[in-house]
């Protein structure tokens, strides 16, 4: 069944794979196969769930699968080549999963608490999620249904390669601040090994060494997230610049309008690059 479902959807006969061996046409036939609209038998609703919100955020996750297959922002001479094939095929697939049934139809709607919810509910067997999501989804407090019976794998693997989306987020002391000594000083504190433990049993992602993650109780998936974005953390290139944020906007409102049925793919990848053309230059 899963072969007849992948030949149908996906044009070749694919065979189950653990999941840290997966290409994203592994993960696609996957999500199909456990999709109660395509195959009856699933045991659970849906196969996956994406976000697919018009919302910048959910563009630097979704790059993880353009990336895969060679994407960029840019090449070497500044010229904007998100029209490609590579975008192309990952925009596609997204939508192939969406319109086939296998992520719930609201699925437009949906950013990082709305999957996390649908994950939670036991009624999905898979996800692309963040890093910062792993201590709540295993959280039989807040998340019985399938705490204790999942699992993270780092992102499916492209002809390109193996990749995932990777960015900071951290605090600064205003140069008007009329308390900079003070303010460092708990800046300090707040870098060092107490705070960052204490942010860690609490579900944060700190920024720690696999040596240190290792050690923090109740947290052993922390060293494992923290090695891939080590080996696979990637940044398009464009995205450290000024009007970064801006172009995954532009991205978010182009991608969704093919996603929603609104724009054909050439007209969203069309408005893609007009916008970061200008974005960008």
């Amino acid at each position: 069944t899963y072969g007849e479902i992948a030949q149908k959807y996906l044009g070749k006969a694919l065979a189950p794979k653990p999941a840290n061996e997966w290409t994203w046409d592994d993960y696609a036939a996957t999500a199909l196969f456990f999709t109660k609209a395509v195959n009856p038998k699933s045991p659970v609703r849906y196969g996956t769930v994406l976000q697919m919100k018009n919302l910048l955020f959910n563009m630097m996750i979704f790059g993880n699968v353009p990336r895969a297959f060679g994407g960029d922002w840019m090449d070497a001479s500044g010229k904007v080549t998100v029209d490609s094939p590579a975008y192309r095929t990952a925009l596609d697939l997204y939508k192939k999963l969406y319109d086939a049934g296998a992520t719930p139809k609201d699925s437009l709607s949906y950013e990082f608490p709305e999957a996390n919810a649908a994950f939670g509910s036991g009624q999905v067997a898979t996800m692309l999620q963040w890093n910062a999501a792993a201590a709540d989804l295993d959280n039989k407090d807040k998340t019985p249904a399938v705490a204790g019976k999942i699992d993270t794998v780092a992102p499916p693997a492209g002809p390109a390669g193996r990749f995932t989306h990777i960015h900071g987020l951290g605090l600064g002391l205003s140069k008007a601040s009329t308390h900079k000594e003070a303010a460092l000083r708990f800046l300090t504190w707040l870098a060092g090994r107490e705070a960052m433990t204490d942010y860690a049993k609490a579900g944060g992602s700190p920024a720690v060494s696999d040596a240190i993650a290792s050690k923090i109780d109740g947290r052993p998936d922390l060293a494992k997230l923290g090695s891939f974005a080590g080996k696979y953390g990637f940044v398009m290139t464009g995205a450290t610049s000024a009007n970064a944020l801006a172009v995954y906007e532009a991205q978010a409102k182009a991608f969704t309008g093919y996603w929603g049925g609104t724009d054909t793919l050439d007209a969203s990848m069309q408005q893609a690059t007009t916008a970061m053309t200008s974005l960008l230059k």
